[in-house]
């Protein structure tokens, strides 16, 4: 960029901004007056320079700030500030791919005969030479770092260049962390992931201690994350010990998820009581995962008659009974199958119960157990476990096991099916809702479709799409324009750069024939780079209603190449020979 393209640029700023700024950097920067003497010589010019350099610097112009700040430099030559911040900058512009690594490393190689760096400078060329692989200038600015400002991340720094260079162990270096952290919470954060790769359970002792100063939750969720990882059994049942519900409801599912995650489920199933008291269907739902990996008949049965026992909304009560209804079906419990298919929510759950079937299939393979006692649902069903079982969920899980492929069109075809099932008997998720939709959109069932719609937005009134479907729909019916503006409306509040849901409300606009504010929300949908058929109609119609014919014919040629649209492609044909005949 051209000198006088940037201050073009920045001329534009606020002339009351600009000053607070000047005023800003003539300010001490750290607090210490008289430790050295200053050898800078600030004027009008290099303050004005410099903080534009940093106004480019921080909208993340690292290409551009950089001549501005050499601007800067030329007028104040001995400011040791701008030099500073110059080398800065340099590394993040490499960093972020502003700057070549040959130009970067040639920088900091001058700056280390003329100029001394501070502790700042010295991490800013450690991330420069860890980013270009010097080995060289990594070790001598941690030996600097450590000499001149030795501190935890420091020594960290060192333990961290030794282990990857050639896996050896620093012991002395982490040691030394270890003691300048002891006060400081983050560093001792740190310290700790590092010492896992010396020494994983001291690493659990050094997070304990960052825990006393701060209990922070990212911090207790990376204790559970270690402890599930490295930890014996008692560590992890002490850990929970430590637990209240409902206060730590969220750390106590992030360690029961985890431990699912590490394959740790005795120490889930040890616990089986305690979260049973709970009654918290997010936290059986990790417990019923855990019994039913585990066949544990014993929690099976006591989740069984909880489900009995208490009323919940299906959507909770699905988080346990995909387990119960897989675990039901492998043991031909007809009467249980009955009864958890209807508790089943939507698709998603379908799915899960067969994936989690396989899962455990999977896993009894590994474990050499229950062989021969697992099949891939629905093989060798009875007939009346599948008439439990019900023909929409019974046919989903057939055509699951003989595809195993989603796009599989029987499959697909039984998806909807489900979909439809569950959507009409008032259940489902939202994705069985879209799907529902788009299936009624494919086979133009308008009035169901219309219908279907209404009750989407009364059950999910915050999706965006379903109030713009049903307002775009609605713009075909002259006497519902009023309604249709107030959903499109609501769907753009929602995304309000949603370039689909702005054309709608352009268009919107464009049939009460009020062209000017049809115009204002076209800019995003006009950017699109190959804008559906439709949408390139509507936006020609409106640029031709505000009288910009070039534009209009321009989107009308892009409607034109849209195969997939072919009502449209022919209204744009008949729009364009109309505007070129047009005198």
């Amino acid at each position: 960029m051209t000198e006088r393209k940037l201050l073009k640029r920045l001329i534009a700023l606020p002339s009351l901004i600009l000053t607070l700024m000047l005023f800003s950097c003539a300010a001490p920067q750290n607090g210490k007056l008289g430790s050295l003497p200053d050898p800078s010589r600030p004027n009008l010019a290099s303050i004005y320079f410099y903080m534009s350099a940093s106004y480019l610097h921080y909208s993340g112009d690292f290409a551009s700030a950089g001549q501005l700040y050499q601007k800067a430099l030329e007028q104040d030559p001995h400011s040791p500030q701008i030099a500073k911040q110059i080398l800065i900058n340099a590394a993040y512009a490499f960093v972020n791919g502003q700057m070549g690594q040959e130009e970067v490393l040639a920088i900091f190689a001058e700056a280390r005969l003329r100029q001394s760096f501070d502790a700042d400078l010295l991490n800013a060329a450690n991330t420069v030479y860890s980013k270009a692989k010097d080995s060289e200038g990594q070790l001598w600015s941690i030996n600097e770092s450590i000499a001149r400002y030795p501190s935890a991340r420091a020594y960290l720094q060192k333990f961290y260049f030794s282990y990857s260079n050639d896996g050896s162990i620093d012991r002395e270096a982490l040691n030394s962390a270890q003691k300048l952290a002891s006060g400081s919470h983050d560093d001792l954060v740190l310290t700790a992931r590092m010492t896992t790769l010396a020494d994983p359970l001291e690493s659990l002792a050094i997070l304990k201690k960052a825990l006393k100063l701060d209990k922070r939750s990212d911090t207790q969720r990376l204790l559970a994350e270690l402890s599930l990882q490295f930890g014996k059994p008692e560590e992890v049942d002490n850990l929970f010990s430590t637990y209240s519900y409902p206060e730590d409801k969220a750390l106590i599912l992030h360690l029961l998820q985890l431990a699912n995650k590490f394959d740790r489920l005795p120490q889930i199933l040890a616990l089986a009581d305690n979260l049973m008291a709970t009654e918290d269907q997010a936290l059986l739902g990790e417990l019923a995962f855990a019994a039913y990996m585990k066949a544990d008949r014993q929690i099976l049965n006591k989740l069984w008659q909880y489900l009995q026992t208490h009323s919940n909304p299906p959507e909770s009560d699905s988080q346990i009974a995909v387990f119960l209804l897989a675990d039901a079906l492998n043991e031909n419990d007809i009467k249980k199958t009955k009864t958890l298919a209807g508790i089943l929510y939507g698709v998603q759950d379908a799915d899960d119960v067969f994936l989690y079937n396989a899962l455990r299939l999977g896993f009894a393979a590994r474990d050499g157990s229950e062989k021969g006692d697992l099949n891939l649902i629905p093989q060798e069903l009875n007939p009346d476990l599948e008439e439990a079982l019900g023909q929409p969920l019974l046919q989903f899980f057939r055509t699951a096991a003989q595809s195993l492929q989603k796009d599989d069109p029987r499959h697909q075809s039984a998806r909807i099916a489900l979909s439809e099932f569950y959507v009409l008997s008032d259940k489902g998720y939202e994705s069985d809702w879209s799907a529902l939709l788009s299936e009624y959109h494919r086979q133009n069932r308008v009035d169901e479709k219309l219908v279907l719609l209404r009750k989407a937005i009364s059950r999910f009134p915050d999706n965006p799409l379903f109030l713009n479907d049903l307002g775009y729909s609605l713009l075909d019916y002259p006497d519902s324009l009023a309604e249709a503006g107030q959903l499109i409306s609501r769907a753009v509040a929602l995304e309000p750069d949603n370039p689909y849901y702005l054309d709608s409300l352009a268009w919107y606009h464009y049939l009460r024939q009020d062209y000017a504010s049809a115009l204002i929300h076209v800019a995003i949908p006009a950017q699109m780079e190959n804008p559906p058929g439709e949408i390139a109609y509507h936006l020609a119609l409106i640029y031709k209603a505000n009288h910009d014919l070039a534009k209009a014919e321009s989107f009308l040629k892009k409607a034109l190449e849209d195969d997939s649209s072919p009502e449209y492609t022919q209204k744009a044909k008949a729009a364009l020979e109309q505007l070129n005949s047009a005198p």
